[in-house]
Formats: C-alpha cells, sequence, structure tokens
C-alpha cells in the first residue's frame, strides 16, 4: 500500500500567501492608496499687549501685559517676550521674556519713562502653537517746561529780558521758544536768542528787548516731536517801563498866558554851554514889545501820572541868552492824589542866576497821580529894560509804562 507524503515547508521560507500579501500592501502605499496617520496641525493664536496708563509724567512707570489666545482659549506654558522703543524709532529692545501664567498672561514693569515710548508683544511659536504679535501701543510721556528765574519784571524799553529755567530730561536736546502774548494768541518772538537747546543738564536761557511801554506777557514753549508731547511753561508777565520826554507831552493842565499860550514852552535851551535839544523854558523880564511880565506870576506845567510812572529826571537851570542879572526860583512837585491837589510834596526848590551851573535831579514818582514843573521870577533878578531871564527844565523826562495823560 502506497503511503502518501507531505513534506514541511522549508526553514526560512516565506509562506507564499505572506509574500503575496507584502506585495499589495506595498503596491498600495505606492499608489497612494493608503495614507500614513496625519500629524496635527499648529494653532492659530491671537497676542494683544497694554499698559497699566497711557499717559504719565516724565519719570513714572506702566506696567505691560501681553495676554495669548487660541480662540477664547488662554494659551499657557510659553514665552512671550515684552518690547519697547522710543516713538519714531525703528529699533525694539526687550523688556522681558517669560513664560505665560495659566491665563495666557505675561507682565514686566517698563521704569523711568522720558519720552513717547511705543510697546508691543511677540509669540515666536511653537509645534503646537502659531508665531504671533500683538499691535504696538502707546505711552504719552508728559514734558515739562519751567522758568526758574527772569533778569527783570519791569524792563525799560530797549533792556534785556531774559528767561531760564529747566525741562524734564526727555526734552535734553531739544529746541525751546520765546513766545509773546498778542491777545489771546501766542507768536515766536523772531530773535535768534529767543531760541535755546536745551543742555543734557535740562537747561535753558532765551532773551529778547524789551518793547514799548506797557504790559507784556510771555512764555517758553517746546514744540511736539516724534517722541515727545509739546510742552509750555508757566506766563511770566512783565511791565515794560519808557521814557517819556515832558516836552513831547501835553500837559494835563498848566497856566495860560496872553494869546493862549499855557505852561512852559518846548523847545532848545543852553546852560553854561550845554546844548540841550528838549527842553522846557520861562520868560521873566521884558517880553518882545518891550512889556514888563508880572513877576509875581508863576509858569506852570501838570503831567497826570496815575501811579504808573518810577522816575522823574530833569535838569534845572538859566538859559545862557538871559540876561547876567536873571534869576529864577525852581519848584518840582509831587501830588499823590489827584483829587486833593493842595496836598503834595515838594520834590526840590532852588533859586538859579545866569551862569550857575546846571542840576541834574531824579525823584521816585511810583506813589503819586500828578507831577508838576513851577518857575517865577526870583526876588533877586535884576533886569534893564529889554532884558530877559529864561528860566530852563531840561531834559525833564518820566519813566512810565504807559504815556502821560493828557
Amino acid at each position: 500500500m502506497d503511503h502518501l507524503h507531505t513534506s514541511a515547508p522549508r526553514a526560512g521560507r516565506r509562506p507564499r500567501w505572506l509574500a503575496a500579501l507584502v506585495a499589495v500592501v506595498a503596491a498600495l502605499f505606492l499608489a497612494g492608496g493608503l495614507a500614513a496617520p496625519a500629524q496635527a496641525a499648529a494653532a492659530t493664536t491671537v497676542l494683544t499687549v497694554s499698559a497699566s496708563d497711557y499717559s504719565v509724567s516724565s519719570g513714572a512707570s506702566v506696567t505691560v501685559t501681553g495676554t495669548l489666545k487660541r480662540g477664547s482659549k488662554a494659551v499657557s506654558g510659553v514665552y512671550v517676550t515684552l518690547q519697547k522703543r522710543t516713538a519714531g524709532n525703528s529699533k525694539w529692545t526687550t523688556v522681558k521674556k517669560t513664560k505665560t501664567s495659566s491665563k495666557g498672561k505675561v507682565s514686566a514693569k517698563v521704569s523711568k519713562l522720558a519720552k513717547n515710548t511705543e510697546i508691543r508683544a511677540v509669540f515666536s511659536g511653537t509645534s503646537k502653537y502659531k508665531a504671533s504679535k500683538s499691535s504696538a501701543k502707546k505711552v504719552t510721556v508728559t514734558q515739562k517746561v519751567t522758568v526758574t528765574k527772569t533778569s527783570t519784571t519791569k524792563p525799560t524799553k530797549g533792556a534785556d529780558i531774559t528767561l531760564s529755567g529747566t525741562t524734564t530730561s526727555g526734552l535734553a536736546g531739544k529746541k525751546v521758544y520765546l513766545q509773546q502774548k498778542f491777545g489771546t494768541t501766542w507768536k515766536n518772538v523772531p530773535f535768534e536768542s529767543a531760541s535755546s537747546k536745551v543742555t543734557q543738564e535740562k537747561t535753558f536761557t532765551v532773551s529778547t528787548k524789551a518793547g514799548s511801554a506797557g504790559k507784556a506777557t510771555y512764555r517758553v514753549y517746546a514744540p511736539a516731536s516724534a517722541s515727545t508731547k509739546s510742552a509750555t511753561s508757566a506766563e511770566k508777565a512783565f511791565t515794560v517801563y519808557q521814557w517819556f520826554k515832558l516836552s513831547q507831552t501835553a500837559p494835563s493842565s498848566a497856566s495860560e498866558w496872553v494869546g493862549g499860550w499855557k505852561g512852559f514852552l518846548p523847545g532848545q535851551a543852553s546852560i553854561n554851554g550845554k546844548t540841550f535839544a528838549d527842553a522846557l523854558a520861562d520868560f521873566h523880564g521884558y517880553d518882545g514889545d518891550g512889556e514888563r511880565i508880572s513877576p509875581d506870576q508863576p509858569t506852570w506845567s501838570v503831567w497826570t501820572v496815575d501811579r504808573r510812572c518810577q522816575t522823574l529826571e530833569v535838569t534845572i537851570g538859566m538859559d545862557d541868552d538871559s540876561a547876567p542879572g536873571a534869576a529864577a526860583d525852581f519848584v518840582v512837585y509831587g501830588v499823590p492824589d489827584a483829587s486833593a491837589p493842595d496836598v503834595y510834596e515838594e520834590f526840590y526848590a532852588g533859586t538859579f542866576e545866569t551862569g550857575n551851573a546846571s542840576a541834574k535831579r531824579s525823584y521816585s514818582v511810583a506813589k503819586f497821580d500828578e507831577v508838576e514843573l513851577r518857575a517865577w521870577e526870583s526876588e533877586t533878578a535884576s533886569y534893564g529894560l529889554g532884558e530877559q531871564g529864561i528860566p530852563v527844565f531840561a531834559d525833564a523826562k518820566v519813566l512810565c509804562s504807559s504815556k502821560p495823560a493828557a
């Protein structure tokens, strides 16, 4: 009887069915029929930044906070960088790089702000989250200009008015300008000395010339720039004084002569060889018609100053054309209250004869409503027929904040 024998597979040989399966799977992969498991895509993130205050004084600090989110959910445990730059500058500097909290937040303090500063937050991304960057936010820093010294508050026309002071550190190296107020409008003073570059020590000096008599108001102005906010100092008020010649200023009242002549006659005079272009003269002795001028009638003129004047200056003497025996009495008054003209203060009283040296006098008139010049023939005078005496108030002037009222 024949026996059937089945042969065992040879060691190391794959079954034919397994080899066929491997070949089919490989072909499917090559044809794209089967795909490898896909890796999850990185999630989109949104990064915002904020400051604890957006308008601060120079030298102040703010807290900057960045918040990172994926949709409405916070992204925690990843690094976010907080940055800053001076407004107008292109370069960012790192304030702090730190991991987000469970609420997706990072924060840092930015100290000693001197100029307008921009802030932002930057996330570089990870395998799970896409990179993102916040928009920039600006913190405005308020600058300060302070006038610490003025040369004077009561300058005379043409004199220097100087203002010196300090600024906050953000204005160092910037220009400041002197401005004058006209009504409600401020205008830059058009002089080179009226602008100044602030030193690194934060100091400045500006100056101008005092104009005509009256009130003048100034301030120092720092214009805005990309990195600094505009700033102005407090207003500084000045009272400008000006010399007014009495020979060119009509008196408010005066003695009256025949023909309508009032008070002293303005013109040129000469005393002891010195010529004065501006003088107030009187005439004694005999007039041009040969008539004797009354020796008892004084000549006088009053100017209303209303306590707006500081000083009265005058040179007193007899004109060189006076007769040899001419002599006159001179008086200078101040009236404190115009409503009580009989109450007065006598600044000067004296007698001058022909050939006497002139006398220059200066008086404070700040507390007076009126000033008065008066002259009359002295008892010691001696005139021949046709002779005259000419008493003179030369270079008579008042230093006032406005022209004396007529």
